[in-house]
């Protein structure tokens, strides 16, 4: 997959920046950077789905 932005231009940003960040830059990686409750991660997907379940009953 091309990339878009390379990593000059992410390090104007924030020069901490590494070329690991690549891996978060993807969809599958978007998601599950957001493991928080209510995140797209997928364990906070299945999280949310069996707190759902269990109130259903």
């Amino acid at each position: 997959m091309p990339l878009s932005v390379r990593l000059l231009e992410l390090r104007a940003f924030a020069p901490q920046i590494e070329a690991d960040v690549y891996q978060v830059l993807t969809l599958e990686g978007s998601l599950a950077a957001r493991r928080h409750p209510g995140g797209t991660a997928p364990e906070a997907v299945c999280a949310a789905i069996a707190r759902v379940r269990q109130a259903l009953g």
